[in-house]
């Protein structure tokens, strides 16, 4: 290795030194909410929610489920801690809530290929809380964008608590999901991250997947066997 490559290795950013996961400052920064407040919003919001849809009760899947997350949020930087919940639901789906609780639809659960799948999409959701997105996207916009930052159906928006947690007024045309991360893998590792609309259709979604850069990267041409696209929050290519 040549002296400027090594120096360049030396010097690379901590946030993206994952020896030093838990000590990297991320989530750290000009945020216009304490992590306090932001668990108080969460846990508002999450009795909403249980209110209105039902939750898987079965020991055996709600302690898997929350065994997985919490391995996961162990080994991250998140500085809060996480409540990690099954919803009865066939709808592919996991949201989080700002302040660490984490919904899992049992569709997503009983649809994933692999423990790996399925952690890999927990550990995107933990990783929103850690790196404290929404409080960010509010400081910005003065506004909490609240599709945004439950990833979940455009319902939950409009849940009655909303008004009573002293946010200000929000323009309801701001009330949008824009864009979703969608996670693509290849055999079972995370490879590239798209940008897409929550509409996308599975046919866009798949041909944006296999052409994505990350992605092409990984094949290194190699054959893809099998392409599982679930839309809008995840892509698993298999190859050989």
């Amino acid at each position: 290795m040549t002296a400027p490559a090594a120096q360049k290795l030396k010097t690379k950013p901590s946030k993206y030194d994952v020896d030093r996961i838990g000590q990297r400052g991320i989530g750290t920064g000009s945020n216009l909410h304490s992590l306090e407040r932001e668990r108080r919003i969460g846990s508002a919001l999450a009795r909403d929610i249980e209110a209105q849809t039902k939750l898987v009760t079965d020991p055996l899947i709600t302690e898997y489920v929350n065994g997985l997350g919490q391995r996961i949020v162990r080994h991250s930087d998140a500085r809060l801690p996480f409540t990690i919940k099954v919803i009865d639901s066939d709808e592919i789906y996991a949201f989080v809530l700002p302040g660490g609780y984490l919904y899992v639809n049992s569709g997503l659960i009983m649809t994933s290929d692999s423990e790996a799948e399925l952690a890999s999409i927990l550990a995107h959701e933990i990783a929103h809380v850690a790196a404290r997105h929404d409080a960010r996207i509010q400081r910005r916009r003065g506004i909490w964008k609240l599709v945004s930052f439950c990833s979940g159906p455009a319902g939950f928006a409009g849940i009655p608590s909303v008004a009573r947690t002293s946010w200000p007024a929000a323009d309801p045309a701001l009330l949008v999901q824009e864009t979703v991360t969608c996670v693509v893998q290849v055999n079972g590792k995370v490879r590239d991250r798209l940008e897409v609309s929550p509409d996308i259709t599975e046919a866009q979604l798949r041909d944006m997947a296999v052409t994505a850069p990350g992605v092409i990267r990984a094949l290194a041409g190699q054959e893809i066997t099998r392409v599982v696209v679930r839309p809008p929050k995840l892509v698993n290519i298999v190859a050989a």
